[in-house]
């Protein structure tokens, strides 16, 4: 079973009743442990085709799978998820904190560990796997394209997605720097999908195990390299032992920690996520993104803090004022202010009577 698959894929634009076709037709089926360039000329489909891959576009025609799950009835919510679990990204403009160091950029990717020690490692470790341990503590706007993008590729690998996409990774870097992070992307493809849509198809041949080739929306060629070949010369227990893997993960036979409940009704496999709403760890989660804010830029959160605290104190100070000035106009309120006079009033509202008001007298206390 295919890691992802797509079959008769199409996406068709509308806007003021003129109708667009991006792609359509498309066939492809990739796996783990790929590195497919996806070329093309300007406007062929390229950047579309990775957009439905990503989940950022939906799709009008045919069908996606993602481990032999369909995707076709996805809504935004559900395609957010699957771009959650499945998908990373890695762009030409990088898309970096620029006032975060690298340690905080690769940090921010890897909230979902609880522990900040382990969180720490593991960011530690992935920037050293791209090379920018000397450049830990360097801030965004500090560093080259080439390092920026080393440190984009350290935060898709904080995600531990199976599928990493790239969108003309090397667009904006000279032809060395160029060498080194398609040499880096190489790597990282031996335990990912990798898909790089690139002008480039040269610079990348080295390290390509695919070569799809976009025209006019439709898949003009799919070449698979030698060194694919080399690649998938895997013994048959190999092979067997993957396919026992996929099944079982098909079966819903996982562990515990990963278990997947099956929506019957719509027949679809949902990650199981039940979460309390405002959880200590949420909360701690959000204390130390803000701490980390805050310390990346601290005159301007300093600032920020001094004028929401101004600004509640006004807005205190007027309410205050202008709830003091409404009571002038309430019932009656005008005989409270007059000395050696007592207003007597029900709490009810009613008016009291004459019988009343002489019981009142009888009992002392009024004159």
């Amino acid at each position: 079973m295919a890691l992802l698959q797509l079959e008769n894929i199409g996406k068709i634009y509308a806007s003021e009743g003129a109708i667009a076709v991006g792609i359509r037709g498309v066939n492809l089926s990739f796996d783990k442990g790929e590195f497919v360039c996806i070329t093309g000329k300007s406007g062929s489909g390229k950047s579309t085709l990775l957009n439905v891959i990503s989940g950022m576009d939906s799709y009008e025609e045919g069908e996606l799978y993602i481990e032999g799950e369909t995707t076709s009835h996805y809504l935004e919510a559900e395609r957010e998820e699957y771009r959650q679990k499945y998908i990373s990204f890695i762009f030409q403009d990088y898309n970096i904190i620029e006032s975060f160091t690298v340690l905080e950029n690769v940090e921010l990717a890897l909230m979902h560990i609880d522990d900040k020690s382990e969180r720490r490692k593991a960011a530690l470790e992935l920037i050293e796997r791209v090379g920018l341990t000397s450049h830990i503590k360097h801030r965004g706007s500090k560093l080259s394209g080439g390092q920026k993008q080393r440190t984009v590729i350290a935060r898709a690998l904080a995600k531990d997605s199976p599928i990493i996409l790239a969108d003309e990774p090397t667009g904006n870097l000279d032809s060395e720097t160029s060498k080194e992070i398609i040499k880096l992307l190489g790597e990282v493809a031996e335990d990912k999908l990798l898909i790089v849509v690139t002008h480039n198809y040269d610079d990348f041949e080295d390290y390509a195990t695919r070569h799809v080739r976009i025209f006019d929306g439709t898949v003009e060629a799919d070449e698979i390299t030698a060194k694919k070949a080399e690649l998938t010369s895997e013994t048959d227990e190999e092979k067997d032992g993957y396919q026992d893997a996929c099944d079982s993960f098909a079966n819903g036979n996982i562990n515990e920690e990963n278990a997947d409940f099956r929506d019957t009704d719509r027949g679809i496999s949902t990650k199981n996520t039940k979460k309390k709403l405002f959880c200590s760890a949420d909360i701690k989660k959000g204390a130390e993104l803000g701490a980390v804010i805050f310390k990346a830029k601290p005159k301007l959160s300093a600032f920020l803090a001094v004028l929401l605290i101004i600004g509640t104190l006004t807005l205190f100070l007027l309410t205050s004022l202008c709830s003091g000035a409404t009571d002038l106009f309430t019932d009656k309120n005008m005989f409270s202010h007059i000395d050696g006079r007592v207003v007597i009033t029900k709490r009810t509202g009613e008016v009291i009577t004459d019988s009343e008001l002489e019981a009142l007298k009888n009992a002392g206390i009024t004159e």
